[in-house]
């Protein structure tokens, strides 16, 4: 008869040996079970996850295993390699058989999330991944463009993707004749924009170049380039409909190449290009729109979009303002 203590022993006992038994099925009884229980236990815990290179699209890493504890033969076989932009998108990459990695295919100017967990020779994940970041050389900066021009408060606005891992990004503007207008920004790498004041209606360009220092030597991405100019406006006082007509005109804009005339019914909607003039025309005279003759009773909504070609492209100023035949005041798209 087994006394009460004695009996709660074996089953904590019994309750091990399940527990340690879920890798295969536990043959036996007595000491050849609690052996079979042994073999399928081991512990690693990972560490000093460290960046050892990079490049615009891969990552080296190295790791090391920090503690290790068996109660039998198994050993760490391997270990799977875990990527992702966000902890919540992790994927197997890789596996290696020793504690470093090169990560490749990675996007330029990212950081990545990383994890590193070690597996046993009959393959089962232990426990203590170590996990840490990546990071890879700016190759260019990315989708640089104009995002608006306020006309009445003269300013202009330009964007781009983040550079995730640059020290710097420089941006500079320049007047149409090529001139540096006031200091290069300097912005550290969460900027996406930049702002300039005090605008005049011409052509500008812009340049953006982001930098990045790794073991003392900079990395520099090409300059990247843009024309920004500002949507002609058109002035209040010069819009007339009479009987068969709509005219008016609008404020030229220095280095355009030309204009793209539009009207519409409707404020935000329904805009038709009715006329492309060049770059010494600033007005225009409607007779018709959409087939049919002016009509005075009617409100008409219009804008002019400036145009400036660049090589065998042209650039174009794109929409914020309108401007209507009714009140003669200018709304925001």
């Amino acid at each position: 008869m087994i006394k009460k203590g004695k009996k709660l022993s074996m089953m904590l006992l019994t309750a091990m040996i399940l527990a340690a038994g879920s890798v295969g099925t536990v043959a036996g009884t007595g000491a050849k079970q609690v052996q079979a229980a042994e073999n399928a236990y081991y512990y690693v815990s990972l560490g000093n996850l460290q960046q050892t290179a990079m490049t615009k699209n891969s990552a080296s890493i190295t790791w090391e295993q920090t503690y290790a504890s068996s109660m039998n033969t198994l050993t760490t076989e391997g270990y799977n390699i875990y990527l992702g932009e966000s902890y919540s998108d992790m994927k197997l990459v890789g596996k290696s058989k020793t504690p470093s990695y090169t990560l490749t295919g990675l996007k330029d100017g990212k950081r990545y999330n990383v994890r590193v967990e070690a597996y046993t020779s009959n393959g089962t994940k232990t426990s203590s991944p170590v996990s840490g970041q990546v990071e890879t050389i700016p190759a260019a900066v990315h989708n640089f463009r104009q995002e608006r021009w306020w006309y009445f408060i003269n300013k202009l606005e330009v964007t781009w993707d983040k550079v995730e891992t640059a020290d710097r990004v420089e941006v500079t503007l320049y007047n149409s004749k090529g001139r540096r207008v006031g200091k290069t920004q300097k912005l550290n790498s969460y900027a996406y924009s930049a702002s300039f004041d005090k605008m005049k209606d011409e052509v500008y360009t812009v340049t953006i170049q982001a930098f990045k220092t790794v073991n003392g030597k900079t990395y520099a991405t090409p300059k990247a380039k843009i024309q920004c100019f500002n949507q002609a406006r058109i002035k209040e006082t010069s819009i007339k409909v009479k009987k068969g007509s709509l005219s008016f005109q609008w404020g030229k804009v220095g280095g355009a190449s030309g204009y793209d005339v539009y009207i519409s019914t409707k404020p935000k909607k329904g805009y038709k290009k009715v006329k492309s003039v060049g770059k010494n025309t600033t007005k225009l005279t409607i007779r018709k729109f959409k087939g049919k003759k002016i009509n005075p009773k009617k409100t008409y909504y219009m804008y002019v979009e400036t145009k400036k070609k660049n090589g065998s492209k042209v650039n174009k100023s794109g929409r914020l303002y309108y401007w209507n035949t009714k009140s003669k005041n200018f709304g925001y798209f």
